[in-house]
């Protein structure tokens, strides 16, 4: 069954879910194996980047109205990368997108608005990244795993 087919009161099955994001609804994050078993909350954050509704415990089954989208944040990044005491000093003449504007262990750099294409760090030459929030934290420098364009530690204010 669709992901437009369901009701919004209806819980979402691997099916529904895997269709969500082949129609671009929701980005899928890990592959999604179709069937018709239901997805808790645990598995909708496992699989996509939907975001479930506060008060729906990870154990639980959502319905279709309790999963949104992400609402990706612009942010300026530096265009390379240098080591952790010089990164502060990288211009930021590039562009990204995280889900939420500011940077934490974990965030996810993008490279489109839709959050369907990881930023590309290919070009990079070290892992810290300069970054301008727009959370009022103001410039951070931050380590990132390149291959996944993952922060994979606490950034830190320059």
């Amino acid at each position: 069954m669709s992901w437009a087919s369901i009701a919004s009161n209806q819980t979402i099955s691997f099916t529904n879910l895997k269709d969500a994001c082949t129609t671009g609804v929701f980005t899928e994050i890990s592959t999604i194996t179709a069937s018709d078993e239901q997805v808790t909350a645990t598995d909708v954050g496992t699989y996509t980047d939907a975001i479930v509704a506060g008060g729906v415990a990870s154990n639980q089954l959502p319905v279709k109205s309790e999963l949104t989208t992400p609402t990706r944040q612009l942010v300026d990044v530096s265009c390379d990368g240098t080591t952790n005491a010089l990164a502060c000093g990288l211009s930021l003449l590039c562009s990204a997108y995280t889900n939420n504007g500011t940077v934490i262990f974990g965030t996810v750099l993008y490279a489109n608005s839709t959050g369907s294409t990881l930023y590309n760090m290919t070009a990079y030459n070290g892992l810290f990244v300069k970054i301008a929030q727009f959370d009022g934290i103001g410039i951070v420098k931050a380590r990132f795993d390149l291959a996944t364009s993952t922060c994979n530690n606490g950034p830190q204010s320059c």
